[in-house]
């Protein structure tokens, strides 16, 4: 086959694939309404979260430390993957006394620019930036028929 036409064939295969969703998902667009859905699918109403990312990126913004502080389930512990400074959080008051040594400029950035649309969204919650903040569901009973929408992890670099 000459290499102009296996050229046309592999874009048309490549097209096919785009059309019927066989692309890997980066490859296609996400938007806020597939980002609902999947919390819809996963985790049972999207409304929660939603209103849980805009609080936070609100909260981050302005350096309200109480109330980021407000939004964590605690304990946390705080991963440093690159000095292994681990630390874990057991209270309001231990957070807000560490909140500018994990609230850097760079992790305040991060989730200024972190869109809705853009959210990693799995089982285990949903992910800010490449995983530096993840928050989920917590159960309030054992039986877990109410849940409120808390930061989880924090991985920083």
């Amino acid at each position: 086959m000459p290499l102009r036409s296996m050229f046309r064939f592999l874009s048309a295969c490549c097209a096919a694939a785009a059309l019927c969703g066989a692309l890997p998902p980066a490859a296609n667009a996400q938007t806020d309404q597939d980002v609902d859905a999947r919390i819809d699918t996963l985790f049972g109403a999207h409304e929660t979260y939603r209103a849980f990312f805009d609080k936070l990126k609100q909260a981050v913004a302005a350096g309200d430390k109480n109330a980021v502080a407000a939004m964590i389930h605690y304990p946390i512990a705080v991963h440093r993957n690159s000095n292994g400074d681990n630390a874990l959080l057991r209270n309001k008051r231990e957070f807000v006394a560490a909140y500018a040594g994990i609230f850097t400029p760079e992790l305040v950035d991060t989730v200024a620019h972190q869109q809705y649309a853009k959210l990693f969204v799995r089982d285990q919650g949903a992910m800010i930036g490449d995983g530096e903040i993840w928050f989920s569901g917590v159960c309030r009973d054992d039986a877990c028929k109410d849940s409120d929408v808390r930061i989880t992890a924090f991985n920083l670099e």
